[in-house]
């Protein structure tokens, strides 16, 4: 799959490490209310690096962030990279 590109108030970040929970099970059984076209890669709580941040994200390429992935949209966190959207994200502790 291609590198996705962030768009404003996002970044895309390389993970390193993901959650799995119940929407994600949900997600590839595709009982989800919102199940993006296949293929999906679930995952939403996210913890990596900032490699491309898209116009308004606060952090700089580099920056180790804890948030969310896109699952929604199919490019979620169990994937070598997703795009995180600024709303939850934070700096993660070393």
């Amino acid at each position: 799959m291609p590198l996705p590109e962030p768009g404003p108030d996002e970044a895309r970040v390389r993970v390193l490490a993901a959650s799995v929970g119940l929407p994600d099970l949900m997600m590839v059984q595709g009982r989800y209310p919102l199940v993006p076209s296949a293929p999906v890669a679930p995952g939403q709580e996210i913890v990596g690096i900032v490699d491309k941040p898209g116009a308004g994200y606060p952090f700089p390429a580099g920056t180790r962030i804890m948030g969310n992935s896109r699952a929604d949209i199919a490019i979620g966190g169990l994937a070598e990279y997703t795009l995180s959207p600024v709303l939850g994200a934070m700096p993660a502790p070393a």
